[in-house]
């Protein structure tokens, strides 16, 4: 399946090179054929990009190959530091998605307590960055962070990055405070699936018709003590692809002298 996509793909680079439009039919299947060729991890799909690379190819170098300016992913180190530095450029998608969503739920970001569980150059460090840049107070956890727990309950906004099955439970979470859930992962065990979902009809029946389920790194049981919070799916991801067209359409506006937003989230 994939030899038939390599015209295309030709196509595609050839265009890109030249600076030329690609058909919007030639783009579509190039984006499915993308899809096609990730291999998804067996427990969770939280990091993506680190995927498709085989384990013999550096992708920190292939990633310097690809300009900053069509870096629609916002990974290069240039887009990270124009992040930082609060210039205008690229922004991961996840966070970027992340932080749309506390906006247009008009959760308050200025002057909240935010902590973020994951401290990966995907969703950890970006999202954290684009916490502070909108004058809240971050802690950045990871699995070397004590009593987490204690530190996570102090969280007007918890954002759980971490790639762990349902690891977040309700004696993590404040009352009321909002939580951000970024996992993707897959249940097939019943043993498993019952820890999580015992109880729910509608989970029980489609587990029982699919033969799995998807949850984040967050408890369903969180929901009962949350103020609000992202479904899985359904929640974060959808915004992840949104936030992928923004970019886009910002990698045209600045290649072309365009003026767009700083890396914020004010």
């Amino acid at each position: 399946r994939l030899n038939s996509s390599h015209l295309v793909i030709s196509y595609a680079v050839f265009c890109l090179k030249k600076n030329r439009p690609i058909s919007i039919i030639a783009f579509s299947f190039l984006v499915y054929t993308f899809f096609l060729m990730i291999r998804r991890p067996p427990r969770s799909t939280l990091f993506p990009y680190t995927t498709l690379f085989r384990s013999h190819v550096d992708s920190k170098k292939v990633l310097l190959a690809v300009s900053p300016e069509k870096d629609v992913d916002g990974f290069h180190p240039m887009n990270v530091g124009n992040l930082s530095t609060q210039r205008p450029g690229l922004v991961p998608c996840t966070p970027a998605g992340v932080i749309e969503i506390l906006k247009r739920s008009n959760i308050p970001i200025v002057g909240a307590e935010a902590v973020v569980v994951g401290r990966s150059d995907i969703v950890g460090k970006p999202v954290a960055m684009l916490l502070i840049n909108g004058n809240a107070t971050v802690t950045v956890c990871h699995s070397k962070t004590h009593d987490l727990p204690a530190v996570c309950r102090r969280a007007d906004i918890l954002v759980a990055a971490i790639g762990r099955t349902g690891m977040v439970t309700p004696e993590y979470v404040k009352p009321g405070a909002t939580v951000i859930d970024v996992g993707m992962n897959k249940i097939t065990d019943p043993v498993e699936f019952q820890k999580f979902f015992a109880g729910d009809a509608k989970r029980e029946a489609a587990f029982a018709k699919n033969g799995s389920t998807l949850i984040g790194d967050v408890h369903p049981k969180v929901a009962e003590v949350a103020g609000a919070i992202t479904p899985v799916p359904g929640g974060v991801g959808p915004l992840t692809i949104a936030m992928l067209m923004s970019n886009t359409v910002k990698a045209a506006k600045l290649r072309r002298g365009g003026k767009v937003a700083v890396s914020s989230s004010r």
